[in-house]
């Protein structure tokens, strides 16, 4: 009676075990199927990458510096001209050459002012006394029979009149109009600017700044690239923190190296000098102010070959009456302002904008945008000579 118990007790357990067996296998192959899909799909991503195009190499020297007004400024009080009153400006207004900007106010000139004020009060009633007796001896003259005058008429104005008196309280008038002029002493605007008011105020604070808003470049070359350097040789200047870009001009090239923070600057992107250069004042002069403000941080490039750089016209993109190309610098997408020139076939010539060895965004499936990563070893190089002895694309970019 036993027996058939256990059989039928063995026939579960079997067909417990192969319904297990049947379920793994079948959660595998759903995996299986789920990653191999996955893995095609990332396949058919990865085929959609970011075409580049280099920019060939010129050969060429950078200017590290940073924006500096043209003209700037500061009004320190001056207490020696009295107390510094009436400002009529505010934090951040633009001013016209001339405009008045304070005035100061001298409480001890004033005070001189009041007492020459009383002395020529004083003067002016002991000359009207003067007048009154003179005028009683006159009349008592005229009123004399000429026979009993004791003195001519030209005598009498000669010895009544108030001429020396009059003369007096002239001068006093001319030294008080004088003294007045330096009571209030006017502070107009020596140039056309921008005010800047300290918004704490110490004794070594100023009463105001005034900035222009017509700016250079105050940058720094260093000794390598010192004589390859020329006046009036154009440039283009890149804002490092926007990558807006600008032209402009070599105005000024020191001959005496440079001390303090401006030294070594050049030492970076493509500078080929050391720490162990001296640098050069160098000054350009910036063709406009759009984009760039003072103290920001520039570098500009001089081509020293007269080689025109092109690009495929793909590459090129507007936005109002704004071109520029992306480009991936140290593996961020930035945009780039250019100027172009003539169009060459497939390609335009940029006249402005771009240094060599840019890459530049030719086609973009993935729609990259400024700020965005991307390693640009994984894109496609559409001018491949520009490759360096054969390199990692990453590897030169990071270098």
């Amino acid at each position: 009676m036993t027996r058939p118990k256990k059989k039928k007790r063995k026939l579960w357990i079997g067909l417990v075990i192969a319904l297990t067996a049947l379920a793994i296998v079948a959660i595998i192959v759903v995996k299986f199927m789920n990653v191999d899909s996955k893995t095609m799909e990332s396949q058919e991503i990865v085929g959609e990458q970011t075409e580049y195009y280099i920019v060939p190499s010129v050969e060429q020297v950078y200017i590290n510096g940073v924006i500096t007004p043209n003209q700037s400024e500061e009004f320190v009080a001056d207490n020696e001209k009295g107390e510094v009153q009436n400002l009529t400006v505010q934090n951040g207004d633009s001013v016209a050459k001339g405009d008045v900007l304070f005035e100061y106010f001298s409480q001890a000139t004033q005070d001189q002012v009041d007492e020459l004020v009383n002395q020529i009060n004083q003067q002016e009633t002991a000359r009207a006394n003067q007048a009154y007796k003179n005028q009683i001896e006159i009349n008592k003259f005229w009123q004399t029979p000429e026979e009993e005058r004791t003195m001519t008429a030209a005598e009498l104005d000669a010895n009544y009149n108030t001429w020396d008196m009059d003369a007096e309280i002239n001068a006093q008038y001319d030294a008080l109009e004088n003294l007045k002029s330096k009571t209030v002493e006017i502070v107009y605007a020596p140039f056309a600017g921008v005010v800047e008011i300290p918004s704490t105020k110490t004794a070594e604070t100023p009463v105001l700044r005034l900035v222009s808003q017509d700016f250079y470049l105050s940058g720094t070359v260093n000794e390598k690239d010192l004589e390859r350097l020329a006046i009036d040789q154009a440039a283009d200047i890149t804002v490092n923190s926007t990558g807006t870009v600008i032209t402009g001009k070599v105005a000024t090239i020191g001959q005496n190296p440079s001390t303090g923070d401006e030294t070594n600057s050049a030492d970076m992107m493509g500078s080929s000098g050391s720490t162990s250069m001296s640098t050069y004042p160098v000054r350009l002069t910036v063709d406009t102010t759009e984009g760039i403000k003072n103290g920001y941080h520039v570098q500009a490039s001089i081509n020293l070959e007269d080689q025109q750089i092109s690009i495929p016209k793909e590459a090129v993109q507007t936005d109002g009456d704004r071109t520029y190309v992306l480009a991936n610098e140290f593996g961020t997408i930035i945009e780039k302002d250019i100027k172009l020139g003539e169009e060459q076939g497939e390609e335009v010539v940029v006249t402005s904008g771009l240094s060599a060895e840019d890459y530049v965004v030719v086609t973009n499936p993935a729609g990259l945008t400024a700020g965005d990563q991307e390693d640009p070893g994984m894109g496609i190089i559409l001018n491949d000579d520009m490759a360096i002895d054969g390199q990692d694309v990453t590897e030169s970019v990071e270098k």
